[in-house]
């Protein structure tokens, strides 16, 4: 992908008391279904951790996480039971 990251010397915290670090890099653009976003900043840590139990289950690994800053700046409504966001600014992005 010829992304530049970027360290951020830092740590996230997480649910358990477990912590990892945080870089970050920028996307040209981002896109879910049709709701695309130019110039688009994403903090990056593994997720190596989450995805073992959920592997170990037959479940399908988590590839990334929207945090709640952003989906609130972007108006996003889910309806879970029918697996679709919502984004009041570009439209719809499926599962």
């Amino acid at each position: 992908m010829g992304l530049k990251i970027h360290s951020l010397h830092s740590t996230i915290g997480g649910a358990k008391g477990t912590s990892r670090s945080l870089s970050w890099a920028a996307l040209p653009t981002f896109q879910i279904g049709s709701h695309r976003v130019e110039k688009f900043e994403v903090g990056i840590t593994s997720l190596k951790g989450f995805n073992k139990p959920r592997l170990d289950t037959g479940a399908s690994p988590l590839l990334g996480v929207l945090g709640i800053d952003y989906l609130l700046r972007e108006g996003a409504s889910i309806d879970f039971q029918g697996g679709t966001i919502y984004f009041q600014r570009t439209g719809v992005a499926r599962q």
